[in-house]
C-alpha cells in the first residue's frame, strides 16, 4: 500500500496525471503505467537490498547524517541525468532504497511511536538537533508527545495512526 503511494506521489511531482483509485485499477494510460513501473522497480530494488548492498561509488561513506546522505545521492544522480526522461523519479527511487537499506523507513513503518533517542542514532545528528526536529514535527501537528514527561519523550505518527486504525473503532 505504502509502496504504491510513495510510486504516485513520486510520479505526480513529474506531472503525472493518476490517482490512487486509478493505480488500483491498473487503467491502461501511460500517467498511471509510469506508477506501476515505479511500483515495480521499488520492490525489486527492495528485494535486491536484501541479497546486494548499496553501491559504495554511489554513496561514499563519510560519517555525515542520513538526511545529508540523501541529498547528496539524489544530487549525484541527478547531475549525471542517464536517461532522457525519468531521472527525478529514480533519484527518489534511490532515496527510498538507501533508507530501507539503513533502517530508517522500516522502523517508521513498524513503529509510529518514536523517541527524541531514536531519532538521533537513526539520522546521526545531535540530541539537541534531534529534539528540535521532533518539537518542529509536534509543532506542525505530525507526531504527539505521549509519554507526558520531561525527559524520555515518546512522539506518535499521528496520521499513521488514524490511517491504521480506520475501521478498528469498537462497534
Amino acid at each position: 500500500m505504502y509502496v504504491k503511494k510513495e510510486a504516485l506521489l513520486s510520479a505526480q511531482i513529474e506531472g503525472t496525471q493518476a490517482s490512487l483509485e486509478d493505480v488500483f485499477k491498473f487503467e491502461n494510460s501511460d500517467d498511471v503505467a509510469e506508477v506501476i513501473n515505479y511500483i515495480k522497480a521499488l520492490n525489486y530494488g527492495l528485494k535486491e537490498l536484501k541479497k546486494l548492498p548499496m553501491s559504495s561509488r554511489l554513496i561514499k561513506k563519510p560519517t555525515l547524517p542520513t538526511i545529508i546522505d540523501c541529498a547528496l545521492i539524489h544530487y549525484q544522480f541527478e547531475t549525471i541525468r542517464p536517461f532522457l526522461d525519468g531521472n527525478g523519479r529514480l533519484g527518489r527511487l534511490l532515496i527510498t532504497f538507501y533508507l530501507c537499506w539503513k533502517g530508517l523507513l522500516e522502523k517508521l513503518f513498524y513503529t509510529p511511536l518514536i523517541s527524541i533517542k531514536d531519532v538521533q542514532n537513526k539520522l546521526n545528528i545531535s540530541f539537541q538537533t534531534a529534539s528540535h526536529l521532533m518539537n518542529q514535527f509536534e509543532k506542525v501537528g505530525i507526531v504527539k508527545e505521549i509519554a507526558g514527561k520531561k525527559r524520555k519523550k515518546r512522539y506518535l505518527y499521528v496520521a499513521y495512526v488514524s490511517i491504521l486504525s480506520e475501521g478498528t473503532q469498537p462497534i
